[in-house]
């Protein structure tokens, strides 16, 4: 928020970019655009972590709510989170943070 005050231009910039995207009709490019700015950011060095069965839920909680906002679902429309999933080709945040694990020791091994 700080940005706006100093730079409107990144304001406005990111105001055109939820625009352009959620305003989207197209699924893939809505979770491309979630893939790249908030998955990223949330499994930023997770490698790193030690992560326990409630942090599992908590990534995987704040995943499902993301990909039910996404396409435009309510709990009342009873979607499990397997078919969110397949919905929008994209795995669990367990499978997320174990793929960028295999990744390190790869790079590393």
């Amino acid at each position: 928020m700080l940005q706006c005050f100093v730079r409107p231009s990144v304001c406005l910039s990111s105001v055109c970019l939820s625009h352009r995207v959620f305003y989207n009709h197209n699924l893939k490019t809505k979770v491309a655009v979630y893939n790249a700015m908030c998955v990223s950011v949330l499994l930023f060095g997770c490698e790193t972590w030690t992560l326990y069965c409630r942090h599992f839920k908590a990534l995987e909680a704040y995943h499902a709510k993301s990909l039910q906002k996404i396409p435009g679902l309510h709990w009342w429309h009873k979607v499990p989170h397997t078919e969110m999933r397949c919905r929008a080709n994209t795995h669990s945040m367990e499978q997320s943070c174990s793929a960028s694990l295999d990744g390190l020791v790869m790079a590393f091994g």
